[in-house]
């Protein structure tokens, strides 16, 4: 037990005084004099090592403890001490053994139990950390500290809706400390709950406008309201008062990147290059930037770069192959990083993958035994496993041996769907809101409010019918440029909604946004694409799920041109189900889903039809091949475009494909895919009878 002011020697009692003010220099001091006669007094030991402790001198701090100790080894304040101890000093494992000897001998005594706590959560063990501070809580129920870190652990241990009751208790009994309300904010903006996080960060600010926490979390919250504006004003605020400050340079280089203000985002994004030089991650989204921006021959040389200064970052090898292949069409210099790829890190899925892609490539015999492998010792997680059954199942697939083949694909599908939270019902419920929501009365009712340009040419459908094809078809066009596949439509959408004055999400929201809010998503989507362009007088958007959004495009774009790439359901289904959809395609890995899929997609065409302000242009893949002349002239005459022979050489353009034709259209037009999956008849048999299902 601690003993008494009142029974101590005087030195202590100095000692304890000073330490009790804030004066740890005076009581080491003290002390010092005192231990020179008492050398083996553990009150004495334990107090100096406090000190020292306290002034951050911690080979002094823990050789004082140590002694303490070893002369009592039951004295649980110099147990408690000395695991804090060494925890600051590094040792985070004898730290915690210290510290739970020090619990088991006094239970009781909560600064044991309560740096404990802070101590597992050091060394990852969330679950003990959330018991200790669990144990404080329970003795002191208005201590806001364990509260707080009982939130934290919470948070380490996955169980976040528990975390927001601890952050709450927190911030309720120590209302005046910006940490709790910065937690609990900054959880709920994780948990998708930004409206509820928006009064926590603009009370902390009202208090404190420098603080830099709050400033980063409130522009978080405007990006997930759809209020990128004000979100980079706040990033800029943040970079005012701190003008080196990391964060702020990385978060808003992406924002600006979707405003269209691209030279200011690459200026922000190599700002944070400078800045985290010792870190590959900065590299990493300039050169995500620089793919985006088609800069190809910078991302060329800045992967060279990155690979040079981090060899063990697999990363700048994967996009310096992946890059070579899919945008500059230079199959040599792919397979090249490929092989190097391999040979340095030979386990990596995505070197086998590129290399199955490429149609001179493939698996040997034993790299097909050693991925099958892998993928029955389950050591990989489940994404892993299934991309390494879609290398399998292409393996096998070029082999003939379809019933081998296709084992592997069922079960790549199944391992990567189980990584989803997929729930079909929402596609269903989705394009039934969709539906109601974009009727002829909405288009009529916002006839004004248009804007006037014909540039636009969307070419949408589902995945894998063709929309990559007729692209570069369109960008062998004089007066076309082909952007690829663009996000904008999509996040404008979801931004308009979030900032529109309804409490619905998208669809539904949108009824709520005025002519201005629509004017300004149309300018953002135009300079965007007015930058993209570079001066051309037409421009190819080729998102495939746009047709999902032709309720805004016919509204913004009333003169736009929509191409509607269709194909044989099964044909267009398969060609899905056997290709790895990375991203948002969680529908594409479930038969069931996928037919799902494929019936709210028809069903969004069919109204799109009647209700759109945009004639449809629909592009049959089969009338595709067997007539390519023929209908090249008719999508170009739909959008008021001149004939021109060089668009019948599709496969001679030097533009890349960042998609899962990339190689296809690289070769003259060809009829091998259809009905490919006549040869996986059987086994597709629940996907036929989904598909036949009525909406």
């Amino acid at each position: 037990m601690v003993r008494s002011t009142d029974a101590m020697p005087d030195a202590l009692r100095q000692a304890h005084e000073a330490m009790q003010g804030g004066r740890p220099a005076d009581a080491v001091s003290v002390l010092q004099v005192y231990l020179a006669t008492a050398p083996n007094d553990v009150g004495a030991l334990n107090l100096a090592g406090l000190a020292h402790l306290t002034m951050g001198r911690r080979r002094p701090a823990v050789e004082f403890l140590e002694k303490a100790v070893s002369l009592d080894p039951a004295h649980v304040e110099t147990l408690t001490h000395l695991g804090i101890a060494k925890l600051s000093n590094g040792q985070s494992e004898e730290g915690v053994s210290f510290l739970e000897q020090a619990v088991a001998k006094r239970a009781s005594y909560l600064p044991a139990q309560f740096n404990l706590g802070l101590a597992y959560l050091r060394v990852g063990r969330a679950a003990e950390a959330m018991s200790a501070f669990k144990r404080v809580t329970k003795v002191d129920p208005r201590n806001a500290g364990a509260w707080l870190n009982l939130g934290v652990a919470q948070v380490s241990a996955g169980v976040g809706g528990q975390a927001l009751k601890s952050f709450r208790t927190a911030t309720r009994l120590a209302p005046s400390d910006p940490v709790p309300a910065r937690n609990l904010a900054n959880l709920l903006v994780e948990q998708d709950e930004p409206g509820t996080a928006l009064p926590i960060y603009e009370r902390l600010l009202e208090k404190d406008r420098s603080d830099l926490v709050a400033l980063l979390g409130l522009a978080a919250v405007k990006e997930r309201l759809g209020a990128r504006e004000e979100a980079v004003a706040l990033y800029e605020e943040m970079m005012a008062a701190d003008v080196d400050n990391l964060l702020a340079h990385t978060n808003i280089a992406p924002q600006l990147e979707r405003l269209g203000r691209f030279d200011e985002a690459e200026a922000h994004f190599r700002r944070a290059v400078e800045l985290a030089a010792t870190r590959p991650q900065a590299l990493h989204n300039l050169i995500g930037y620089l793919i985006r921006s088609r800069q190809n021959e910078a991302v060329t040389a800045l992967c060279r770069e990155g690979d040079e200064r981090w060899p063990d970052d697999p990363y700048f090898l994967e996009r310096l192959a992946g890059h070579a292949y899919r945008r500059m069409g230079d199959l040599e210099a792919g397979r090249a990083a490929v092989g190097t790829l391999l040979e340095r890190f030979p386990d990596n899925v995505t070197g086998f993958e590129l290399r199955t892609a490429d149609p001179d490539g493939g698996l040997t015999s034993a790299e097909a035994d050693r991925l099958a492998a892998r993928v029955e010792n389950g050591d990989d997680d489940a994404e892993t496993r299934g991309r390494l059954c879609f290398v399998l199942f292409e393996h096998w697939h070029r082999l003939g041996e379809h019933t081998q083949a296709f084992s592997f694909l069922k079960k790549g599908n199944a391992f990567i769907y189980g990584t989803y939270r997929h729930k079909p019902n929402d596609d269903t419920l989705l394009t039934a809101r969709t539906v109601k929501t974009f009727d002829k009365r909405f288009f009529d009712e916002r006839r004004d409010w248009a804007d006037p340009t014909n540039a636009p040419i969307f070419i949408l459908g589902m995945p894998r019918s063709a929309t990559t094809l007729v692209e570069q078809v369109f960008s062998r066009h004089s007066a076309v440029a082909a952007l690829g596949e663009l996000r904008d439509v999509a996040e404008i959408s979801e931004d308009l909604a979030r900032a529109s004055a309804s409490s619905r999400c998208y669809p539904r929201a949108l009824t709520a946004n005025t002519e201005a809010d629509f004017s300004s998503a149309a300018q953002r989507y135009l300079k965007v694409t007015e930058q993209l362009s570079q001066g051309a007088d037409r421009f190819t958007d080729k998102m495939p799920a746009n047709f999902r959004y032709l309720g805004l495009i016919g509204t913004l774009f009333p003169n736009a041109k929509v191409i509607h790439c269709r194909r044989d359901a099964m044909d267009v289904c398969f060609s899905i189900y056997r290709h790895n959809f990375h991203g948002a395609h969680g529908y594409a890995f479930d038969m069931a889903a996928l037919a799902n899929y494929h019936r709210q997609y028809e069903r969004l065409m069919a109204h799109w039809a009647e209700a759109c302000p945009i004639p449809i242009h629909d592009v049959d893949y089969d009338r595709l091949v067997d007539d390519f002349e023929g209908t090249v002239r008719a999508m170009l005459d739909y959008c008021g475009l001149p004939f021109e022979s060089a668009c019948l050489d599709f496969h001679e353009s030097t533009r890349g494909a960042d998609t899962a034709s990339w190689a296809q259209v690289r070769r003259p037009i060809f009829r091998d895919s259809f009905g490919a999956w006549r040869a996986y008849e059987e086994s597709l048999a629940p996907l036929t009878k989904a598909l036949a299902k009525p909406n």
